[in-house]
């Protein structure tokens, strides 16, 4: 489970890390690999989710949302689309800093390349390189060890829907 917390982390984190892109609605894709196998974290999140009553499933999600600081990550890994606010655009650490578990340290803070070490208090850890292609689109991808010390490679890729958050 605490690798699945990680690779959240990392995924969210690489949602909120710009001053260039645009607030608004954004689709994500995620592909997680642990020890070159990947993982299918939307399959794990889909079955999860589908053991709770379609009546109550809302409501946990936004519990869920809740406890995670209303950062929108069950929501952006749930459905592949998150909404971006002007606010989460100013401060390249403050969502991933804001984890008790898991620290970023700035590496490379260019305009349009962002590269930061991940240190866990578990012992997971890695580099998280994250690229600006324009203010509509970016990509990037983290590879490190688990705390189990297994190799674990995330790529992510996030794409501007619309001004307006659903």
């Amino acid at each position: 489970m605490k690798i699945l917390i990680l690779v959240l982390s990392i995924c969210s984190a690489s949602q909120v890390f710009s001053t260039e892109l645009k607030p608004g609605q954004w689709s994500t894709e995620n592909e997680v690999k642990v020890n070159g196998k990947v993982l299918d974290i939307q399959k794990q999140i889909d079955q999860a989710l589908s053991m709770i009553p379609e009546a109550q499933r809302a409501k946990f999600i936004k519990v869920m949302e809740e406890q995670m600081g209303g950062n929108g990550l069950l929501s952006g890994m749930a459905t592949k689309s998150m909404c971006l606010t002007k606010e989460m655009t100013k401060d390249p650490l403050s969502f991933m800093n804001k984890q008790k578990e898991c620290k970023g340290t700035p590496v490379k803070n260019e305009a349009k390349l962002k590269t930061f070490k991940v240190k866990c208090d578990n012992g997971a850890n890695g580099l998280l390189t994250w690229k600006i292609s324009d203010d509509k689109n970016y990509h990037g991808n983290f590879v490190g060890k688990s705390e189990k010390q297994e190799d674990i490679e995330v790529q992510f890729r996030g794409k501007f829907k619309q001004s307006k958050c659903l």
